[in-house]
């Protein structure tokens, strides 16, 4: 039984906050088309976020594993946001960004 991948830590996304601070919770909704993501993954580890299948940029997890990256010039509508690390996945986290 190989235990090679089994204490590698599953990136996290731990808050999506819009331009102002706010949080934007789990399928809610903002006007805002620029939301910072922050999680928790290796520490010193590339993050990528991606909304959906589409790649929105790489994050750097630093030496406890924290990392953050500003999604900007999101378009109105539903937007799916995981971050992935090696393969390994996190939760989807989802919300909308709506007309204001």
């Amino acid at each position: 039984m190989s235990t090679a991948k089994s204490n590698a830590i599953v990136p996290l996304i731990l808050s999506i906050r819009d331009s102002k601070g706010g949080e934007v919770p789990q399928g809610g909704v903002t006007p805002d088309t620029t939301v910072t993501v922050a999680g928790r993954a290796e520490p010193t580890k590339k993050v990528e976020v991606l909304d959906g299948t589409v790649s929105k940029g790489t994050a750097h997890a630093d030496a406890a594993g924290s990392w953050l990256l500003v999604l900007g010039g999101l378009a109105l509508g539903a937007h799916s946001i995981t971050a992935s690390d090696d393969g390994a996945v996190s939760a989807t986290r989802k919300f909308s960004v709506v007309q204001q």
